[in-house]
């Protein structure tokens, strides 16, 4: 911070009193020196995870920001929502635990709510077109919470002809993870950095801190299948007109190029990229 010492000192005068013939006055100065006004460098962000209350306030400067392992609770501003962010290894901001936004009309127009009754998403149909969602309710807490189930249609936030980075249904400024590639914010890359391989190891890996991904299973027409069995989490990457790349969890694997019909419902996962693959240290009177 620099202080800003270009100012003017004003004279102002004090009458002290009144004295002699003919009413002279006599006058007294006193200097008045204006509140000195600090100059800021806005150019850079210093904050880090720690320092934001909000999900829409991440940016890829803070992620870059912050350290290895940072973790921190932030409100989706959409619904007052809570979820956990950390700084994974990969170098990028991820939700650690499952998305539960309710979609709005406002988000998608056609956007399809299905009512969850005794273990099935009531009215869900297999039609790789229709973006639909169901929310089972508040099952598990915290890193451990099973979030909504998506289509793909809805998870993309009916925008299915996208490719790379896309927003979806993530809240502003985040996005899906890509997937079956190797680049920065995918699945594999994600994996890579871990060590998880496509095994029961690999699986353990993913499940565990401080990723905490689920085995939330999937919705259907039939119902809800596979939960604390097998995890699925879709991707921004189409593989066809009807498949896309999932990363995949079961007890002998953990797939992140794996591939599925987009009516299923599976859960969502949101990211933060860095904007650089090496991470700025922060001034040690920041929150780091």
């Amino acid at each position: 911070l620099k202080i800003n010492t270009n100012f003017k000192k004003y004279r102002i005068p004090l009458i002290l009193g009144v004295i002699g013939v003919g009413g002279m006055f006599l006058f007294s100065y006193l200097t008045f020196i204006p509140a000195q006004s600090f100059a800021t460098d806005s150019d850079t962000d210093q904050r880090t995870l720690m320092n934001i209350k909000y999900m829409q306030q991440m940016s890829d400067q803070i992620c870059t920001n912050t350290k290895e392992n940072k973790t921190k609770q932030l409100i989706d501003i959409r619904d007052g929502k809570s979820y956990w962010v950390t700084k994974l290894k990969d170098g990028n901001c991820w939700m650690t635990q499952n998305l539960d936004y309710d979609i709005t009309t406002t988000d998608i127009a056609t956007i399809q709510k299905r009512v969850y009754e005794d273990n099935k998403c009531v009215g869900w149909v297999n039609d790789n077109s229709v973006p639909q969602y169901c929310d089972p309710g508040n099952i598990g807490s915290g890193h451990s919470a099973r979030g909504n189930y998506y289509s793909w249609p809805a998870a993309m936030n009916g925008n299915t002809s996208a490719t790379g980075t896309v927003q979806g249904v993530c809240p502003n400024g985040w996005h899906l993870p890509t997937s079956n590639t190797t680049v920065k914010g995918s699945f594999d890359e994600l994996a890579a950095a871990y060590g998880a391989t496509n095994d029961a190891s690999g699986s353990t890996i993913m499940r565990g801190s401080p990723m905490y991904f689920q085995y939330s299973g999937v919705a259907d027409s039939g119902g809800i299948h596979y939960v604390g069995s097998n995890g699925y989490y879709w991707s921004s990457t189409p593989g066809s007109s009807a498949y896309t790349f999932i990363l995949y969890l079961g007890s002998s694997g953990a797939n992140p190029s794996d591939g599925n019909y987009r009516y299923r419902g599976y859960s969502v996962r949101c990211l933060m990229k860095t904007n650089s693959d090496d991470f700025w240290e922060p001034d040690s009177l920041l929150l780091d």
